[in-house]
């Protein structure tokens, strides 16, 4: 029984021209010649694209924005983001927040300034570090009860907008400001205030840590980062145009915000509050603590704006008292 016919284990040779052709192959009109070197390494390269945009598109449906982050759990931004110019990729964050510029970087979070696309108002976003999420709701819901108290309008605090989720991200949206204060200080000449805007500035401060104490909230990390400027004049020597009348400033990151107990004090569970260089003396002790702590920070900050350095720049928590003692005086007693 010869090949292809009957019993056979063999089918019949079939020529290239019953195949069916598939006119997007890029083969097809090559069949019965042989293929070119260019064509036999490129072969289906165009529906491999294709079907590797379709999942990446899948992919970023999936985990709810696309995001990328680093290993630190930030939020990767194009290079063009951070740099403050275009970016070939917009991110826009919630489906409405589309970012602009890197604004700065700390220990839990990013801030961005964005473009609200429904508003087409310019607003900050703080970007949570992926796992810290919970830190931000406390946060948000801090900001929020601070805004709906009375007198906030005049408190000198950040004001909140809204919460909301970013892929792994919790992200804050709040007002726009200029810039922190340690950043004007370095662009004003020469690198110090008139005493009308320290006055402006320490009486500002002040009246947002009494309107937190009133609401039974301690900051718990005042220091010069977290005090956020916005100008409404300057004059051509960088200095502010009318002195105190030009100067605004925002107590901003109330990520370590707590709440005060019934009888005034403060439990922190043991945990470490305030940056070292502002922490106050009966924090490092491990003292009971109330809202004299922000008031001490406050102290500190005002000094060293005014001397253009820190007052106290500890190297540990245990030279921090040593420090004190040498820069103050000897501690109190009690």
């Amino acid at each position: 029984c010869g090949p292809g016919g009957e019993g056979s284990a063999f089918s019949a040779f079939s020529r290239p021209g019953s195949f069916p052709l598939d006119p997007s192959d890029p083969s097809a009109s090559s069949l019965g010649r042989p293929l070119s070197l260019t064509k036999r390494l490129t072969c289906g390269l165009d529906r491999l694209m294709q079907r590797c945009a379709s999942e990446e598109e899948g992919q970023q449906e999936e985990g709810g924005e696309g995001l990328m982050q680093d290993q630190a759990g930030f939020l990767v931004l194009p290079a063009a983001a951070s740099q403050g110019v275009g970016a070939h990729r917009p991110v826009v964050l919630g489906g409405r927040y589309r970012v602009v510029r890197l604004l700065g970087m700390g220990t839990f979070a990013q801030t961005v300034e964005c473009e609200d696309e429904l508003t087409s108002h310019r607003v900050a976003v703080k970007v949570l570090r992926e796992g810290f999420g919970e830190v931000g709701r406390r946060e948000a819901v801090l900001l929020h009860a601070l805004r709906r108290s009375p007198g906030f309008s005049a408190a000198c605090v950040v004001r909140g907008h809204s919460l909301f989720s970013a892929g792994p991200h919790a992200c804050i949206a709040m007002e726009v400001l200029a810039q922190p204060l340690p950043h004007y200080l370095r662009s004003i000449r020469p690198f110090s205030l008139p005493m009308g805007v320290m006055q402006k500035l320490t009486m500002q401060l002040t009246t947002a840590l009494s309107f937190l104490s009133a609401n039974g909230v301690v900051h718990a990390d005042l220091r010069p980062e977290n005090v956020l400027v916005c100008l409404s004049r300057r004059s051509s020597d960088g200095l502010l145009a009318g002195e105190s009348e030009g100067l605004r400033v925002r107590l901003a990151d109330f990520g370590n915000g707590m709440a005060l107990g019934p009888d005034g004090s403060l439990d922190c569970g043991g945990a470490d509050v305030q940056t070292l260089p502002y922490r106050a003396p009966e924090a490092i002790l491990g003292l009971p603590l109330t809202a004299a702590i922000d008031a001490w920070s406050l102290g500190c900050l005002v000094m060293e704006v005014f001397m253009g350095r820190r007052l106290l720049n500890p190297y540990s928590a245990s030279s921090a008292l040593t420090t004190m003692a040498r820069t103050l005086g000897p501690l109190p007693a009690e």
